[in-house]
């Protein structure tokens, strides 16, 4: 570690470092707390070398360009008005995190509706927030058959024209419900941002909070037949008031 100054008599105090991820998911903060009095500054090192400064009333230090799943050391040293510098100065390692940037999921749920009272129909959509050339779906539904019953569902336009480019099929009982969409013929295949494929009319048989999920295991398909597979439940609160209002 670089060092200069007279350390005779220099300032003494309690340091620590820690470090979490930023935003960006390859950088790590480094905060530095300071317990010494009469401090003008403190060094940091990574590594052996002179990272930066911070004024002696300061106790963070944000350490730029840090790669993920890599191990640093970082030290502090104290410098006081007169130029003298602390002895003995803390060190430790620090090792970033591996960072994977979050997975959007699938498929998800949307609401369409607002508020929901006893005995009022309730909308939602099941989309696919990054499809390409989709030639097919399978979605597994769960829900509270005590809290809703499935009234109707049709294909979203944005997927296609039920019994004119594609078709649905739909079986299920008892708060399960499987659904398939397949496009008809020499068509292209759907994609978008955010892609619509079901929406599926519910109505709401008591108050209270019911749960809507889609299961692992559904699937979307390309022109090539290959399925993409949802690994994680997808799940939807709603909430339906007594009759006459909502929440």
């Amino acid at each position: 570690m670089a060092a200069g100054g007279d350390r005779a008599g220099g300032p003494q105090g309690y340091t620590r470092a820690d470090e979490q991820p930023d935003s960006a998911g390859d950088r790590v903060t480094a905060a530095v707390y300071g317990g010494g009095r009469g401090i003008a500054e403190y060094r940091i090192y990574r590594d052996g070398v002179l990272a930066g400064t911070v004024g002696g009333r300061e106790n963070r230090f944000r350490a730029e360009g840090l790669q993920p799943a890599t191990t640093y050391r970082f030290a502090v040293e104290a410098r006081d008005a007169a130029g003298r510098v602390s002895t003995g100065n803390p060190s430790l390692s620090v090792t970033t995190a591996v960072y994977a940037p979050p997975q959007e999921q699938l498929l998800s749920l949307v609401r369409r509706t607002g508020a929901v009272a006893k005995g009022s129909v309730l909308e939602l959509q099941v989309r696919a927030p990054q499809a390409e050339n989709l030639y097919g779906f399978f979605v597994k539904l769960k829900y509270d058959p005590s809290r809703f019953k499935l009234m109707s569902s049709s294909l979203d336009s944005a997927f296609g024209k039920e019994s004119a480019d594609a078709v649905l099929g739909r079986r299920g009982s008892g708060g399960s419900a499987l659904f398939t969409g397949v496009k008809l013929g020499r068509v292209p295949g759907a994609g978008g941002e955010d892609l619509g494929l079901l929406t599926l009319k519910f109505v709401a048989l008591q108050p209270g909070e019911g749960q809507f999920l889609l299961q692992p295991g559904s699937q979307l398909m390309d022109g090539s037949g290959r399925p993409e597979v949802l690994k994680e439940p997808v799940s939807l609160n709603v909430t339906v008031s007594g009759s006459g209002g909502g929440a």
